[in-house]
């Protein structure tokens, strides 16, 4: 679990790589359950300007306008689903 963030400025692009939950729907007898779902399946990986972390989210957007004014796609990740987050950096071009 992700406790701070530590050294992230506001729309740095970041990659977050996550942990999410799967659920199966409908009724079913207990031995029915498809208990062979790849753990690995549940990883995700979003990309995104580094928004905001509150006490219990980090926040991401996918689009920013070029005046910062307005973004778009805000996602939020618990905290507690969070494994890593990386910071993406640009390469100079020559």
């Amino acid at each position: 679990m992700l406790k701070t963030i530590k050294k992230i400025k506001k729309y740095q692009p970041v990659e977050i790589i996550w942990q999410d939950a799967h659920f199966t729907t409908g009724w079913m007898r207990e031995e029915e359950i498809d208990w062979k779902y790849q753990d690995e399946a549940l990883i995700h990986r979003t990309i995104g300007y580094f928004l905001k972390e509150t006490r219990y989210l980090v926040g991401v957007a996918q689009s920013i306008r070029s005046n910062y004014e307005m973004v778009g796609e805000v996602m939020k990740i618990p905290k507690k689903c969070i494994l890593e987050i990386k910071v993406i950096k640009y390469a100079k071009n020559n």
